[in-house]
């Protein structure tokens, strides 16, 4: 199937809920402490409510979760179990998680598989997507609707 100039949407804050913040910043953490957010973080990646089911397919779903496992086979799980039977094409990010290498992935993703829209949580990935795929229609989700996003 062909992903080419489809709707694409992130994963958590719009098709799932997201995670709540860390209490530490990864580099104020401790061995043991990142280990028990990493296990929490894959609990809550498997139990997630959805929040906005996708009404165009196929669709693609870019998400800044770490592409390794357990991560990616969880996430694989997840939008199988909660979007099935619908076409979706997985975007994992695999560099560190700043806020700089998520809109450059974000951006990435939707230029080249030439997205026609595009929804996310959080505005200021919107802000910094937008100068990226400028042809991309952008999207912010506040929790309960999509609202056209033009700043």
């Amino acid at each position: 199937m062909d992903f080419k100039n489809c709707v694409a949407y992130d994963l958590d804050g719009v098709l799932a809920e997201a995670p709540p913040a860390r209490p530490k910043s990864f580099f104020k953490s401790t061995g043991p402490e990142r280990k028990e957010w990493n296990e929490f973080l894959a609990e809550w990646y498997k139990q997630t409510k959805p929040l906005l089911r996708p009404t165009d397919e196929p669709f693609i779903v870019i998400t800044a979760r770490k592409c390794r496992e357990p991560y990616k086979s969880i996430t694989v799980h997840w939008l199988a179990l909660n979007m099935p039977h619908m076409n979706w094409k997985l975007f994992m990010h695999e560099k560190a998680r700043t806020l700089k290498n998520v809109i450059a992935f974000k951006g990435e993703v939707l230029r080249l598989m030439e997205a026609t829209k595009f929804t996310e949580d959080n505005k200021k990935v919107l802000k910094g997507v937008k100068e990226l795929a400028p042809n991309c229609e952008l999207f912010h989700f506040d929790g309960k609707e999509s609202i056209p996003f033009t700043k």
